[in-house]
């Protein structure tokens, strides 16, 4: 199964990313921006809103099960 790029940020889905300190972050798609950005939710008492490039990310939670389901199947 395919996924395309779009369906891996849909509302709600999990994201990884390393920011500017090289420190590996996460947070929950909130709006998905047609100029390739998006807002998460970086969680803590107020949901922290954080805007990064789509290009910035290097997995979601999805994606890694679905990696590592079709790896083990090889």
């Amino acid at each position: 199964m395919t996924m395309t790029r779009d369906k891996l940020y849909m509302n709600g889905k999990r994201v990884y990313f390393v920011d500017r300190f090289g420190k590996v972050q996460s947070g929950k798609v909130v709006f998905d921006r047609a100029d390739g950005y998006f807002t998460l939710n970086m969680g803590g008492r107020y949901g922290t809103p954080q805007v990064i490039a789509k290009t910035e990310t290097f997995t979601t939670r999805k994606a890694a099960e679905a990696a590592a389901k079709a790896s083990s199947e090889d």
